[in-house]
């Protein structure tokens, strides 16, 4: 009797077991449905928005880029004052309580990718370290204890030093680069910012309309970077229809109520299973990552499966997870670097570091070898690589190829001169 009972009852979670896969298999249907007509719908409406052009948009500004933006605009002079970055921290100073700046700012000196920090605002009795996250490059080891080192190196006193993390639409550094204990003696000194709910505001109503007119070239540029910023969350005054249009229709397809409390139980129904979807779909992402790595693989030992004399080449393959990668070991003339493809957030690039060195970095006399091929890449990592660049996955093997010749060439003419 006991043993039936037994076998009943898992035969009941079972089938228990059975109907809830099969729901979960339909709510991920209905939701690959729903993004499906959702996504037409969006190319539709996306259609009819007039014709737009933003220059910025175009150029595909990467992280340095916006540094360099942000640089210039702080860096605008008029009679001896700096009214735009006043306007920049004092408009902190005001939204956020725990941000206290005190200083005159009589003489700055700015720079983009001063030191390696993003970027960098000081005078003789102060400075001003911004580190800048727009497109979630990631957090090195002791990224920012490493930029208030820096400043220190600078004679500038740490009470008098501040650090702004700026990101996307909000988020915080990781414990391996700004460490919890070390962030509480910043106290009024760390604030944390973004582009989505910071840069457009304090941009579109406090710097735009302070600009004097004759100034056009300025307020062009302004007016550009507020546009390109608010299209990179369809903020656009032109997608406001669109935005309205594409809301009724997930109203529409989503059957609700006219009583918040059951629409608000369904639309939360549907994000766990969009999000459902979305989970699975980054497990698929991971199995063609893992295929496209014994891709390039074959392809780094069929083109590079023989090494030299006078210089060691060692294939590594690192784990698909985290932050994978893949390419060649250079050991030439006591000189160590890593020219690899890695992925980052599922965006593939091509990049010179030195990744899996067991000696310790010793990266001026590596970048000088290098300068004459690192000027092509889009950006650097004081703490990881030379030189990177973001590209796609159909490019992204044969720009690693060009650059591990351009290598191989630099070596062949200096063994030439030697």
């Amino acid at each position: 009797m006991a043993e039936n009972n037994l076998i009943n009852t898992l035969k009941f979670c079972e089938d228990i077991s059975n109907k809830s896969f099969d729901i979960e298999k339909n709510d991920m249907v209905n939701a690959i449905c729903l993004i499906k007509t959702f996504k037409e719908k969006y190319e539709e409406e996306k259609r009819k928005i007039p014709y737009h052009l933003n220059l910025i948009d175009e150029l595909r500004a990467n992280e340095n880029a916006h540094s360099r933006i942000l640089v210039k605009l702080l860096s605008y002079e008029i009679y001896g004052k700096f009214p735009i970055l006043n306007s920049f921290v004092d408009y902190l100073a005001k939204k956020y309580d725990n941000f206290t700046f005190a200083k005159e700012i009589k003489s700055p000196e700015l720079a983009p990718e001063k030191h390696r920090i993003d970027v960098f605002i000081r005078e003789k009795d102060y400075a001003i370290i911004i580190e800048n996250k727009i497109h979630y490059a990631e957090d090195q080891e002791e990224q920012i204890i490493n930029y208030i080192e820096r400043a220190r190196e600078l004679k500038i006193n740490e009470k008098n030093i501040f650090v702004i993390y700026l990101s996307n639409q909000g988020g915080s550094p990781n414990e391996k680069s700004f460490p919890e204990e070390e962030k509480k003696k910043f106290e009024n000194r760390y604030l944390e910012i973004s582009y989505r709910y910071d840069i457009i505001p304090w941009l579109e109503n406090h710097v735009l309309p302070n600009c004097r007119l004759k100034e056009e070239f300025l307020i062009s540029a302004i007016q550009q970077y507020i546009d390109h910023l608010q299209g990179m969350f369809n903020l656009r005054k032109i997608e406001k229809d669109m935005n309205e249009k594409l809301i009724n229709e997930l109203e529409e397809k989503l059957d609700l109520k006219n009583n918040y409390v059951e629409d608000i139980e369904i639309i939360s129904k549907k994000i766990k299973d969009v999000d459902l979807v979305k989970d699975y779909l980054h497990r698929l992402m991971d199995r063609m990552q893992i295929k496209a790595f014994k891709h390039w693989e074959e392809k780094i030992r069929t083109d590079f499966g023989s090494g030299n004399a006078n210089y060691k080449i060692k294939i590594a393959v690192d784990k698909p997870d985290g932050d994978p990668k893949i390419g060649l070991f250079f050991d030439y003339n006591k000189l160590k670097f890593f020219v690899y493809i890695g992925i980052y957030k599922d965006k593939p690039y091509y990049a010179i570091g030195d990744y899996f060195l067991p000696e310790k970095k010793v990266r001026e006399p590596v970048s000088n070898f290098l300068k004459d091929i690192l000027n092509d890449f889009e950006g650097f990592d004081y703490y990881r690589d030379y030189g990177y660049t973001y590209t796609t996955y159909e490019d992204v093997y044969k720009k690693f190829k060009n650059k591990v010749n351009e290598v191989l060439r630099l070596m062949s003419d200096d063994l030439k001169n030697k």
